[in-house]
C-alpha cells in the first residue's frame, strides 16, 4: 500500500528563456516539485507546458525542458508524464484534465508561483472534474533575463494584455470551455 497523499504532482510551466532554456521561475517549479516527489507526497511528476505564446520559437516545450531538469535532478524517465500542448494556465488545466482522466487519478497537488496559485486553482477546480487539489506555492523568482523577456519582448504588447485579460477573464473562458 502506497503511502503518497496524492496521486500526482503537477508542475506548472513558465516562459523559457531567449535560448530555450528554463528560467529561475521553472527551475524553482521543478525544484518543487521534485522535492515534493522525493518526500513521498505523490509517485508521479506530470510537467504542464507547451511552447507559449511568447516563448523561443525552437519547437521546445517548457514540459520537455521540464524534464530534463527533473531527471539532472535524480527523478527517473518512469516517474514522469508531460502534457506539452498548453499555452496558458487554461490549457494547463484543459490538458491535465485528459492526464487525470486517462490515468484515473483522483488527486494531485498542483505546483506554481504564488502569484499565480489563486487564479490556477480557480481555472483547475472548474476544469479538472471531481479531482481532489491540492495548492503548493513557490515563491516567485525573476531574474533580470526574465524581467526584460517580459517587459521589452518585440511582443510585449500583447503579451501585457494577454496576461491582463488572461487573469480577469479566466471565470468567463472556463464557463466557454465547460459548454465546448
Amino acid at each position: 500500500m502506497s503511502t503518497s497523499t496524492c496521486d500526482v504532482i503537477v508542475v506548472l510551466g513558465n516562459r523559457l528563456k531567449r535560448d530555450g532554456s528554463l528560467g529561475k521561475t521553472a527551475r524553482a517549479r521543478v525544484e518543487k516539485g521534485v522535492e515534493l516527489l522525493q518526500s513521498g507526497l505523490a509517485p508521479i511528476l506530470a510537467l504542464s507546458g507547451g511552447a507559449g505564446y511568447s516563448g523561443p520559437r525552437t519547437g521546445i516545450t517548457e514540459a520537455t525542458q521540464m524534464k530534463r531538469y527533473a531527471m539532472a535532478l535524480g527523478v527517473p524517465k518512469s516517474a514522469i508524464v508531460l502534457e506539452n500542448k498548453s499555452r496558458d494556465t487554461i490549457g494547463n488545466a484543459y490538458y491535465t484534465r485528459d492526464l487525470v482522466k486517462l490515468h484515473g487519478w483522483h488527486s494531485l497537488a498542483l505546483v506554481t508561483s504564488e502569484s499565480q496559485m489563486e487564479r490556477a486553482m480557480f481555472i483547475f477546480r472548474r476544469l479538472v472534474d471531481a479531482v481532489y487539489i491540492r495548492p503548493v506555492p513557490v515563491p516567485i523568482v525573476l531574474a533580470s533575463d526574465e524581467m526584460d523577456a517580459v517587459l521589452h519582448t518585440e511582443q510585449r504588447g500583447f503579451t501585457l494584455a494577454r496576461i491582463i485579460l488572461s487573469a480577469n477573464l479566466a471565470p468567463a473562458w472556463c464557463w466557454i470551455i465547460g459548454k465546448l
